[in-house]
């Protein structure tokens, strides 16, 4: 078992272009979930929203998975499945700041348009960088390559999450959110300057 990992994590690392592909992934989740982690406290106690308009906001935030979903394939062949990793990334940092700048009453808006958004761009950036992956990994090692990235994508998660505790309690919900949509947005550097 010990040598299956070191082969997955050995092609991964050694792949120049999948190494960045990882650490643009592994950047966005780490600063995403750091804005998910103070994203609830913003709505609720800066922008003093009832239950039930915060259920509508993400509901209609959410909607753009699917959108990206039903999208993924005809923006990848429009683009191209390599431009699309990195313009997908580019695309969706302005959309991060919208939240940001959310006020209370119908600025509530803005924090559903930027989940909408970035939700969008997140699934076509998803389809794209998991289809190459698959396209350039020999088949033996699929398992293994799988198996590596999300354990260094999602292994910064929880990172991030507790970065964005933290990092709320002593600056302010408001600044993380910046700070966390500024470091999803500057994730896209790993994939903007490689051979992508």
């Amino acid at each position: 078992l010990r040598d299956e990992i070191k082969e997955g994590l050995a092609f991964v690392f050694g792949h120049p272009i999948l190494r960045k592909v990882v650490g643009c992934t592994a950047t966005s989740n780490f600063f995403s979930s750091a804005t998910g982690a103070v994203l609830i406290v913003f709505v609720v106690r800066t922008l003093d929203a009832p239950t039930w308009v915060i259920g509508v906001v993400f509901s209609v935030g959410s909607l753009g998975g699917l959108i990206g979903g039903l999208l993924a394939g005809r923006i990848g062949k429009a683009v191209g499945t390599a431009r699309i990793i990195w313009l997908s990334q580019v695309l969706a940092g302005p959309f991060g700041l919208l939240a940001v700048l959310a006020f209370p009453d119908w600025g509530l808006t803005l924090v559903a348009i930027s989940i909408f958004a970035t939700s969008v761009w997140s699934v076509v950036y998803n389809t794209a960088q998991v289809s190459y992956r698959q396209s350039i990994c020999p088949p033996a090692l699929l398992g293994r390559m799988n198996a590596s990235v999300r354990f260094v994508v999602w292994g910064t998660m929880p990172l991030g999450a507790l970065f964005g505790g933290i990092l709320g309690s002593i600056i302010g919900v408001r600044e993380t959110m910046l700070i966390g949509a500024l470091g999803t947005w500057a994730a896209c550097l790993w994939v903007v300057f490689s051979p992508l």
